[in-house]
């Protein structure tokens, strides 16, 4: 952690001298008890993005502080080759298209620690390789290559 609090001040200075984007967002919930409409928990979350894009390339880091702790999220190296794609970094992956929850989706782990979260919240980046091919120019056909570099079990509640 003291690496990212070290690295963040580094980062900003770099991308306001480079013409880094930079976007977050800040978010508070609460939760309800029904028997004694009591409020035991609120909390506050904030993301902070850092991006950078070339033409065909494109850097992004995502700093991520909540009641977890303050942690890196996503955090990637992009860059598009003709019909490739591929991403290198820390990666959250969605595999499988449904509405909320895909059976399908089974690349990232979870943190189980607050299960009724957003079950995208629940997602843990890891760092992975992904290569996707577009073997069909209309893009009617990819190709998903997935390469975790490190095996990170979900984390049960608590």
């Amino acid at each position: 952690m003291k690496r990212t609090l070290v690295l963040l001040p580094l980062a900003l200075a770099l991308g306001m001298a480079q013409g880094v984007g930079f976007s977050g967002k800040l978010s508070t919930a609460f939760g309800l008890r029904f028997s004694d409409l009591s409020i035991p928990t609120q909390e506050v979350n904030f993301a902070l993005t850092a991006s950078y894009q070339l033409d065909d390339a494109e850097l992004s880091a995502e700093l991520q502080a909540g009641p977890l702790g303050v942690r890196l999220g996503e955090a990637y190296a992009r860059v598009t080759l003709g019909p490739v794609d591929l991403a290198a970094g820390n990666l959250l992956v969605s595999t499988g298209r449904t509405d909320l929850f895909s059976p399908e989706d089974a690349f990232n782990p979870k943190n189980l620690a607050r299960p009724l979260a957003d079950p995208k919240a629940l997602k843990v980046p890891v760092p992975a390789v992904h290569l996707t091919y577009y073997p069909d120019p209309e893009g009617n056909l990819t190709v998903d290559l997935l390469y975790s570099l490190t095996f990170t079990p979900s984390t049960p509640p608590q």
